[in-house]
């Protein structure tokens, strides 16, 4: 343990970092000293073993934050975050989801892929708060056994911003048959348009 903390805390000698990949590391926790990089815009911790998003409160040039298959009951510590533009929290155990902890105005690319979300409309809530996403990853949660899919293997939604402002919203249709997602999201998210 004192070796990683000796390693971790290094990284306060590089505060002009804007690129930090700590993936597949083991780490329980997203270490301190990132509380002073304030120029970093990517960070990749996947594949570690982090139950809370914590120590994020300077990153405020954050772009890209990747929390893939970790352990993660929730989504906290991340609104505060107005440049993010792409979460990754797919293959973790959150159950809930909402817009408060969310930052969604830059949000483009947002992943829940694989996570215990029993409630389709929650997202759906969400997800009509996003004016600029794009991609957003739902597949192998609890919801999708009560759609009727072909499949729940691999659901994506990707959302095209139109010249006019308005949106589309088209899913991988091959070879699932997901028009039951597309009518739900037409009809419960006004926001997104020409579907």
């Amino acid at each position: 343990k004192q070796w990683y903390q000796r390693r971790v805390r290094v990284l306060q000698d590089f505060s002009c970092l804007t690129w930090l990949c700590l993936s597949a590391n083991a780490l329980k926790n997203i270490p301190k000293a990132l509380v002073g990089l304030s120029h970093l815009k990517h960070f990749y911790v996947s594949n570690n073993k982090i139950e809370l998003i914590e120590n994020l409160e300077n990153c405020h040039e954050l772009e890209t934050l990747d929390l893939r298959h970790n352990q993660l009951q929730e989504i906290s510590g991340v609104a505060h975050l107005t440049k993010l533009n792409s979460l990754s929290v797919s293959g973790n155990k959150i159950s809930d989801i909402n817009s408060e902890s969310l930052p969604t105005d830059e949000i483009v690319f947002l992943g829940l892929y694989g996570n215990l979300i029993l409630d389709f409309q929650k997202i759906v809530s969400v997800v009509g708060n996003m004016k600029k996403l794009s991609k957003l990853f739902i597949g192998a949660n609890p919801f999708c056994n009560n759609l009727p899919l072909k499949s729940t293997f691999n659901i994506s939604v990707s959302i095209d911003h139109l010249k006019n402002g308005a949106k589309r919203v088209k899913c991988d249709d091959a070879p699932l048959n997901l028009s039951k997602v597309i009518e739900i999201l037409r009809s419960e998210c006004p926001s997104l348009t020409n579907l």
